[in-house]
C-alpha cells in the first residue's frame, strides 16, 4: 500500500477561508476504501481575480506561485 500525499490550488471566488478549502477536500466523493486528509494549509491573497491573471495563465503560473509562497519547495 502507498500513501500519497497532494499538494493542490483551489482558486474559487466562494471559497473564502482555508478551513473552506480544506473541507472541500476532506468532504470530497472519493472511491470506496481511500482515507483523505489535508496535512497543511497555507494561504496568500491573490487580489482581485480576472482572466489575465497571472495564475491563470500556464506561462507565468509557476513564477507567481513562487513570489506568493517563498522559501517554499
Amino acid at each position: 500500500m502507498k500513501v500519497f500525499k497532494l499538494e493542490i490550488i483551489i482558486l474559487e471566488e466562494d471559497v473564502e477561508t482555508m478551513e473552506e478549502a480544506r473541507m472541500l477536500v476532506v468532504n470530497a466523493h472519493l472511491p470506496n476504501h481511500i482515507s483523505l486528509d489535508v496535512l497543511s494549509c497555507r494561504e496568500a491573497d491573490i487580489g482581485e481575480w480576472h482572466d489575465g491573471h497571472l495564475l491563470n495563465n500556464r506561462n507565468t503560473c509557476d513564477e507567481e506561485l513562487k513570489r506568493l509562497f517563498p522559501n517554499e519547495t
